[in-house]
């Protein structure tokens, strides 16, 4: 449903098919597929898994405005409806022989590096996502993270996207967060939006900042006292916020 009113606001028209995305994280740490999926594609207990990190993070109370737990309805509504993408890890190149290797991530000097594609794999299926979830593997050792792509406004709008980030807590400080950031650079325009809007990235989200600093996104402003968040003591205090946006003007 739209925050709007109504039914779910209507996609734009993507440009290009969607293929996975292949990226190197530095000092030769792993790498991360970032995988298009579509709800009807997850397998039932990678829903539940998805659906208990949100919940981790909704407890947590710093990061995002929710101050209840979603049912899991609810979270495939709000996290799933549209455009999802997970990050999975692995420690070693599944895709790529020494004489064909991926670009090496070049975050350090190229922060819009967006990876390889993976063209030559089918359309994204439950298939494909059988290299990850061996059953032999926990699922928060394979999914670093996750974001959604949707819609910001309806109607005369609808080009504007807004995107929801996850990075699981156990992933966090290896350059995971900023490699969803690319993936989120190059599957945006390809779903057919111009722009992108961040309604809510609190000040005190030092991490996620970092992030859309480094990939160039525009601060669009600050709304004071916008959200009653925890601390690290566990006591509430105010937080600003601020929006980004970038714009595909091509």
């Amino acid at each position: 449903m739209s925050p709007y009113g109504g039914s779910a606001v209507e996609l734009p028209t993507p440009t290009h098919p969607l293929y996975p995305r292949f990226y190197t994280l530095p000092k030769n740490a792993g790498f991360i597929t970032v995988l298009p999926l579509v709800y009807a594609e997850i397998p039932d207990h990678v829903v539940d898994h998805l659906h208990a990190l949100f919940n981790d993070i909704v407890r947590d109370g710093r990061t995002y405005p929710q101050e209840e737990e979603l049912t899991r309805q609810q979270f495939v509504d709000y996290f799933l409806s549209y455009n999802l993408f997970v990050g999975f890890y692995s420690p070693i190149n599944l895709y790529f022989t020494v004489s064909h290797p991926p670009r090496r991530d070049s975050s350090a000097t190229d922060p819009l590096d967006d990876g390889v594609p993976l063209v030559t794999s089918p359309p994204i299926s439950p298939g494909f996502l059988s290299h990850y979830l061996n059953s032999n593997v926990p699922l928060e050792e394979v999914i670093a993270g996750m974001y959604y792509i949707k819609p910001n406004y309806p109607g005369r709008s609808s080009h504007c996207c807004n995107g929801g980030f996850i990075v699981d807590p156990r992933w966090r400080g290896k350059r995971v967060g900023i490699t969803l950031g690319k993936s989120y650079l190059y599957f945006a325009p390809r779903l057919g939006y111009k722009h992108s809007v961040f309604n809510l990235v609190y000040v005190s989200n030092v991490a996620s900042i970092r992030v859309w600093d480094q990939l160039q996104f525009i601060p669009s402003g600050i709304i004071p006292k916008a959200g009653r968040l925890k601390t690290a003591d566990g006591k509430g205090e105010d937080q600003e916020a601020t929006g980004a946006q970038w714009n595909d003007d091509e």
